[in-house]
Protein backbone atom coordinates (compact mmCIF):
# COMPACT_ATOMS: atom_id res chain seq x y z
CA UNK A 1 0.00 0.00 0.00
CA UNK A 2 3.20 2.56 0.91
CA UNK A 3 4.89 1.69 -2.19
CA UNK A 4 1.08 2.99 -4.32
CA UNK A 5 1.41 6.14 -2.19
CA UNK A 6 -1.60 4.85 0.44
CA UNK A 7 -1.20 5.36 4.28
CA UNK A 8 -2.35 1.97 4.92
CA UNK A 9 -3.79 -1.22 3.38
CA UNK A 10 -6.82 -1.38 1.96
CA UNK A 11 -9.55 -4.06 1.59
CA UNK A 12 -10.00 -5.48 -1.99
CA UNK A 13 -12.70 -4.17 -4.65
CA UNK A 14 -14.51 -7.96 -4.45
CA UNK A 15 -14.71 -7.16 -0.59
CA UNK A 16 -16.92 -4.60 -1.33
CA UNK A 17 -18.66 -6.19 -3.97
CA UNK A 18 -19.85 -9.02 -1.64
CA UNK A 19 -21.07 -6.87 0.84
CA UNK A 20 -23.47 -5.09 -1.49
CA UNK A 21 -24.09 -8.27 -2.77
CA UNK A 22 -25.12 -10.04 0.56
CA UNK A 23 -27.29 -6.60 0.81
CA UNK A 24 -29.42 -7.57 -2.64
CA UNK A 25 -29.89 -10.96 -1.60
CA UNK A 26 -31.29 -10.63 1.85
CA UNK A 27 -33.62 -7.82 0.36
CA UNK A 28 -34.77 -9.88 -2.20
CA UNK A 29 -34.88 -13.41 -0.22
CA UNK A 30 -34.20 -17.16 -1.36
CA UNK A 31 -36.95 -17.30 -4.04
CA UNK A 32 -35.54 -14.16 -5.89
CA UNK A 33 -32.56 -14.01 -8.36
CA UNK A 34 -29.50 -11.56 -9.03
CA UNK A 35 -29.58 -11.15 -13.05
CA UNK A 36 -26.71 -7.99 -12.64
CA UNK A 37 -24.57 -6.32 -10.33
CA UNK A 38 -22.47 -3.46 -11.07
CA UNK A 39 -19.64 -1.89 -8.73
CA UNK A 40 -17.64 1.07 -9.01
CA UNK A 41 -15.30 1.74 -6.48
CA UNK A 42 -14.64 5.18 -6.13
CA UNK A 43 -12.36 5.30 -3.19
CA UNK A 44 -10.60 2.68 -1.59
CA UNK A 45 -11.59 1.35 2.13
CA UNK A 46 -9.02 1.07 4.32
CA UNK A 47 -9.07 -1.97 6.52
CA UNK A 48 -10.10 -1.05 10.33
CA UNK A 49 -12.74 1.60 8.62
CA UNK A 50 -16.36 0.89 8.97
CA UNK A 51 -18.91 0.11 5.54
CA UNK A 52 -22.14 0.73 5.77
CA UNK A 53 -24.07 -0.27 3.24
CA UNK A 54 -27.36 0.63 2.10
CA UNK A 55 -29.83 1.07 -1.18
CA UNK A 56 -33.22 1.95 -2.47
CA UNK A 57 -35.40 0.67 -5.22
CA UNK A 58 -35.32 2.74 -8.18
CA UNK A 59 -38.00 1.55 -10.44
CA UNK A 60 -39.92 -1.65 -10.77
CA UNK A 61 -41.29 -3.14 -14.13
CA UNK A 62 -42.92 -6.17 -15.91
CA UNK A 63 -41.80 -8.13 -18.65
CA UNK A 64 -42.82 -11.17 -20.19
CA UNK A 65 -44.95 -11.20 -17.47
CA UNK A 66 -41.82 -11.72 -14.78
CA UNK A 67 -41.56 -9.17 -12.53
CA UNK A 68 -37.98 -6.79 -11.95
CA UNK A 69 -36.55 -4.24 -9.83
CA UNK A 70 -33.55 -2.09 -10.23
CA UNK A 71 -31.58 -1.28 -7.16
CA UNK A 72 -29.25 1.78 -6.44
CA UNK A 73 -26.68 1.36 -3.71
CA UNK A 74 -23.96 2.47 -2.09
CA UNK A 75 -21.33 1.52 0.66
CA UNK A 76 -20.26 4.36 3.21
CA UNK A 77 -17.36 4.59 5.63
CA UNK A 78 -17.87 6.16 9.09
CA UNK A 79 -16.61 9.48 7.54
CA UNK A 80 -20.26 8.81 5.56
CA UNK A 81 -18.19 8.99 2.43
CA UNK A 82 -19.22 6.84 -0.54
CA UNK A 83 -16.43 4.56 -1.35
CA UNK A 84 -18.25 2.14 -3.73
CA UNK A 85 -21.46 2.84 -5.49
CA UNK A 86 -23.62 0.06 -7.38
CA UNK A 87 -26.57 -0.95 -9.34
CA UNK A 88 -28.37 -4.43 -9.47
CA UNK A 89 -30.98 -6.06 -11.51
CA UNK A 90 -32.67 -8.58 -9.51
CA UNK A 91 -35.71 -10.84 -10.86
CA UNK A 92 -38.24 -11.16 -8.49
CA UNK A 93 -40.77 -13.95 -7.52
CA UNK A 94 -43.71 -14.51 -8.60
CA UNK A 95 -45.63 -15.40 -5.65
CA UNK A 96 -43.88 -11.72 -3.71
CA UNK A 97 -46.17 -8.27 -3.72
CA UNK A 98 -45.09 -6.26 -6.57
CA UNK A 99 -45.42 -2.85 -4.55
CA UNK A 100 -43.53 -4.05 -1.82
CA UNK A 101 -40.37 -2.25 -1.52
Amino acid sequence: ARAQGLPRAIASGIHTQALLARLVSDWMGDAGFLRTLDCRCRRPLYYGDLSIQRGRVLRKYEEDGKHFAVLQMEAVNQDGVVHTEAEAHVLLPAAAPFCAE
